[in-house]
């Protein structure tokens, strides 16, 4: 499944958009951003884990540097 921008628009406070296809890839609203967010487990401890790495949309001045 691909990301629905709309559904990613109007993401609310505290909810997540699973991208399927992806295991642990999802798109979590925060009260100022939405970010992308891994989540997975640790080889080492066994412990879960969620990694932000990014925001959505991606700033225009990325984009064109």
């Amino acid at each position: 499944m691909y990301l629905d921008v709309h559904a990613a628009k109007a993401l609310s406070d505290g909810n997540a958009i699973v991208i399927h296809g992806c295991p642990g890839l999802r798109l979590k609203a925060v009260a100022s951003a939405k970010n992308w967010v891994y989540r997975c487990k640790s080889p080492v401890d066994g412990r879960k884990r969620q990694i932000k790495f990014g925001t959505w949309p991606i700033p225009v001045s990325l984009m064109y540097p």
